[in-house]
């Protein structure tokens, strides 16, 4: 599937509501159609073509089960395949369009087109995807951008926002994406450091030394 801000391209509503399933679909749009976006997001510029996860077809990634320091598992994270350079798409973060998350919505999978659009992302119900970025406390080589692209409803174009996650580092193989989350999820909750990478690979007997400390200078900014 593409993605794309150029002006040139119209997307299909059927396209993105693969990306983005939404009961109140008609409703959103409506309101997207009128709501003023910032210049930012206007200015944000993207073509990539995404797999059914939301990933990007030029990066390989796989989820693989992640750890905190103190060696508990939190889970599976999504880890690195193949170089990623600083600036590059990731994937899009998908989900199902809401108004109001429902109660039991989890919040780690729940993110904001913007703060003034009162319309969100609730990635729960999916298996993969970018919803498993985690927060590495610290190690942090992604964020999250909110991009416009031209969909095609009831014959008309609409300018719909796309969830996007970029690197902002250069990224190498083994080590997992962060995000961070913000102030706002971590109130009331205990902060975990995880491990910027994956253990079982790094220790691995096909990798070798010089990969090894690749990794961790990399992670280091070394």
């Amino acid at each position: 599937m593409r993605l794309t801000t150029k002006e040139t391209y119209t997307m299909p509503s059927d396209d993105y509501c693969r990306l983005y399933s939404s009961k109140i679909f008609t409703e959103f749009s409506t309101d997207c159609s009128a709501f003023g976006f910032s210049r930012s997001m206007l200015a944000n510029k993207c073509d990539i073509n995404v797999d059914e996860n939301g990933f990007s077809t030029a990066v390989s990634v796989t989820q693989e089960e992640q750890y905190s320091l103190m060696g508990t598992s939190v889970g599976n994270g999504v880890m690195v395949m193949s170089p990623i350079e600083k600036g590059t798409i990731i994937g899009a973060y998908r989900g199902e369009i809401v108004s109001t998350p429902g109660p039991t919505a989890d919040s780690t999978y729940v993110m904001s087109f913007s703060q003034k659009l009162e319309y969100h992302v609730d990635s729960s119900g999916l298996q993969y995807g970018c919803h498993l970025i985690n927060d590495g406390m610290g190690f942090y080589n992604c964020d999250a951008h909110t991009y416009l692209v031209s969909v095609m409803v009831d014959d008309k174009a609409v300018k719909l926002p796309i969830l996007v996650i970029a690197a902002t580092a250069d990224i190498k193989p083994m080590e997992f994406l962060s995000i961070e989350y913000g102030d706002d999820y971590w109130r009331g909750k205990k902060r975990v450091t995880l491990f910027p990478f994956s253990m079982g690979r790094m220790c691995s007997a096909t990798t070798s030394r010089e990969e090894m400390e690749a990794v961790v200078d990399n992670v280091l900014g070394l």
